[in-house]
């Protein structure tokens, strides 16, 4: 019942699912999340995206989606409203179908009618305090100064205040006390200060004898199982003999009562371990990870332990403990050190034994930001607030860089890829294995990427149009012009690619997706693992992302996917997923179709080429090496279970190898079947080497329709019927005279 719609002012539906919804007011969707495009009504057989677990039931919590001022404009009514909600399965065989949804309105006045809701406990500020030193200001209502503070450095779970009513004086409380005087939480003066150990964290040869020593007078107590020392742990007296790996971690209790412990110093200690790539350690409360009811990497009481994916277990339910992260690069060189959040990370891959994880900064932690270049191949991006440690997905143990291979080939083409780094994980000093860095590709991946972009003033979606940041009113716009113009007329279509979406980005992102052959991409009806955006202030053309190419390179059925013609379904008339509506309606353009063919061919010419992505896998194979007999020592289960499927595994180093040679043969062959694929899409009669020189040969460069050959001679297949365009560039000292070819030229300039 909504008596007076003039004072409701906001809106929100929380929900508790599996495994999609859409919801309505008064017939008008609100929201909706895992499913099809905002403004289109799913059919009743639409499926979900992918999975996704209720929480409720396991202790967590619902989540929340903000109704748009103009949807609740045009949805609410005076009286009464009927608010629904339909939900959707990820498949059809699926056992479970929940939906707990939630309609709440705010209102801009507070009376009788209207009482605040919730009702006001607590005060609350409208800002935070994100860094230290801070100075908070108490102005009255004339705007004169009342009162100020300093903030310093405050830890997690403590507060700052007087120490009484009236009191002028100011303490650190270990117990905060909202709602009650701060007399009855005891007064601290501040921290002591950090210990100190006799050797920095790193690599070692041979048993090491560590002292801890503190400038706070105070009793060191410490702890090497990852968790974090208390006032009862193991007391320090004498030199520690670390002749295995070790994480150590340790406080001083001071021995001024005014004062709490400072923040704990933490260390970890490898002995005669030969790592030859990146070292991760991560070091947390052993509870954190193991404990049956609280632990992030264990079943848990709510599993289904029986049946893949084990939906409800505790790797499904998305909690984030508390960590410390040290990372150490090729030369064993520590690069940062810092406490951090963690959580399971994936979708069906943390069903993996090996499970991935994510590392988050944040000011809870005191770390708002990790401040290291994570990446080489992006040495611009110097700052993250997260990154992926990747168990290569779906790819586990068969390549286990599959994917990285795809976006490391995709260097350089008109779209955004995802950086990737190897590197070994010890979790709590034990060995835990050979893992993937990867940025994660959130709105902080894009504002870390674009140097002119705040990820406040950006669109970010997946799928069909699932916001995951700022709005899809855009999109939804651009798919609307894209269906209405003539995109046959040139200046209609000028009008698109200057104004609305980045084609060049879109000719770039299809030719890596169907040659690359992703087939959990694009389906007839739906789509997969598709990300685009735009900045927003002010507007830009949209742009996609690479994003999870796992199921590429033949991963599943090589022999078919090797044969695929994605291209042809993806344009198929049939296919009716909004990115193929995209690339069909650009298609229409001839110039544009031209454009695209040649850039096909020019990447597998360059790009594809047997011989570079040979060259690119051999880089990241020499990388793995020398650390998979150990990796599959660990973990070689041989087999896994994925969609129903179970699927063979390496499980050593001369598998793993004939799986490599595997995926190079399927890149050997592609490129030849794809060229076949096209000439037989357009009609074309034949396929032509073209040879390109200069005379002299250090004459110059020649561009050729988006290349330039690294050097000439140079060869290249292209497809009869289908003009290119050459231009020639005279280095210093030459001139530009005249071109001579066996095949007719358009002009001799």
């Amino acid at each position: 019942m909504i008596p007076d719609t003039s004072v409701v002012s906001a809106a929100l539906v929380a929900m508790d699912y599996d495994d999609a919804f859409v919801a309505y007011l008064n017939g008008v969707e609100i929201a909706r999340y895992n499913i099809g495009v905002a403004g289109i009504d799913p059919g009743h057989l639409e499926l979900a995206y992918e999975e996704h677990e209720a929480h409720l039931y396991s202790g967590g919590n619902v989540e929340f989606f903000f109704v748009n001022e103009t949807a609740m404009r045009a949805a609410k009514r005076p009286g009464n409203n009927v608010f629904s909600v339909e939900v959707h399965n990820v498949d059809p065989a699926s056992d479970d179908l929940t939906a707990i949804p939630y309609f709440i309105y705010g209102v801009s006045t507070s009376t009788p009618l209207y009482p605040s809701f919730p009702a006001a406990s607590n005060l609350h500020t409208n800002f935070t305090v994100s860094s230290f030193p801070s100075r908070i200001r108490l102005y009255n209502d004339q705007g004169s100064l009342e009162d100020e503070v300093i903030l310093q450095d405050v830890h997690v779970n403590h507060s700052m205040g007087r120490a009484s009513d009236g009191n002028e004086e100011w303490c650190l409380f270990a117990t905060p006390t909202p709602d009650t005087v701060n007399a009855l939480s005891t007064c601290y003066k501040g921290y002591g200060q950090s210990p100190q150990f006799s050797k920095p964290a790193g690599f070692y040869n041979g048993a090491q004898s560590i002292t801890i020593a503190s400038e706070t007078p105070g009793t060191i107590r410490f702890t090497s199982d990852g968790s974090l020392p208390t006032t009862t742990s193991t007391v320090y007296f004498s030199p520690l003999t670390v002749s295995t790996n070790a994480s150590l971690k340790a406080i001083v209790v001071p021995t001024d009562n005014s004062l709490l412990p400072g923040h704990a110093a933490v260390a970890s200690y490898f002995i005669d371990e030969q790592v030859s790539i990146p070292v991760l350690s991560v070091t947390t409360d052993p509870s954190n990870l193991w404990d049956y009811n609280s632990g992030i990497y264990v079943f848990g009481p709510n599993a289904d332990s029986v049946n893949y994916p084990f939906f409800g277990a505790n790797f499904w339910a998305g909690w984030e403990k508390e960590c410390h992260v040290e990372y150490f690069d090729r030369s064993h060189q520590q690069g940062f050190s810092i406490d951090a959040g963690l959580k399971i990370h994936g979708n069906y891959s943390k069903s993996w034994p090996q499970k991935s994880f994510r590392i988050l900064a944040k000011d809870d932690y005191n770390n708002k930001w990790i401040n290291y270049q994570l990446f080489p191949e992006k040495p611009y991006r110097k700052k993250f607030r997260n990154f992926n440690i990747r168990n290569a997905g779906i790819d586990y143990n068969t390549v286990h860089f599959r994917d990285a291979f795809m976006h490391r080939a995709s260097t350089g083409l008109h779209f955004e890829h995802m950086a990737y780094e190897p590197c070994v994980l010890f979790l709590n000093g034990e060995y835990w294995g050979v893992y993937g860095l990867r940025e994660r590709q959130d709105d902080d991946y894009i504002e870390g990427n674009y140097s002119n972009v705040k990820k406040e003033d950006i669109d970010l979606l997946r799928f069909e149009g699932d916001v995951l940041a700022g709005s899809n009113e855009g999109f939804l716009d651009m798919l609307a012009q894209l269906q209405t113009l003539d995109l046959t007329q040139q200046p209609n279509f000028d009008y698109v690619s200057e104004n609305l979406i980045d084609v060049e980005n879109v000719a770039d992102y299809f030719i890596a997706e169907t040659f690359y052959c992703n087939t959990d991409w694009i389906y007839q009806n739906a789509s997969n693992n598709v990300k685009i955006w735009r900045p927003n202030n002010p507007a830009g053309p949209w742009r996609y992302v690479l994003w999870d190419t796992d199921l590429g390179l033949g991963l599943m059925q090589a022999e078919v996917t090797l044969n695929y013609n994605y291209l042809a379904d993806v344009l198929d008339p049939a296919t009716t997923s909004v990115h193929s509506t995209i690339i069909k309606n650009l298609l229409s353009n001839n110039n544009y179709a031209v454009y695209f063919i040649n850039r096909y061919a020019d990447l597998l010419n360059t790009s594809f080429h047997p011989n570079t992505m040979r060259k690119i896998a051999s880089h990241l194979e020499a990388d793995l090496q020398p650390e998979m007999a150990r990796h599959f020592q660990k973990w070689n289960e041989g087999v896994i279970n994925i969609f129903g499927i179970q699927l063979a595994r390496s499980t050593n180093a001369a598998e793993w190898q004939a799986n490599i040679d595997t995926m190079l043969m399927w890149t050997d062959l592609r490129p030849q079947i794809v060229r076949d694929h096209i000439q037989g899409m357009i009609g074309s009669p034949n396929q032509s080497d073209l040879t390109l020189a200069t005379y002299p040969l250090e004459a110059g460069t020649i561009l050729l329709n988006t290349i330039t050959p690294d050097s000439l001679p140079w060869s290249g297949r292209y497809f009869n019927g289908i003009p290119v365009r050459l231009t020639a560039t005279p280095n210093p000292g030459y001139v530009f005279h005249h071109w001579q070819a066996d095949f007719p030229l358009s002009s001799d300039s």
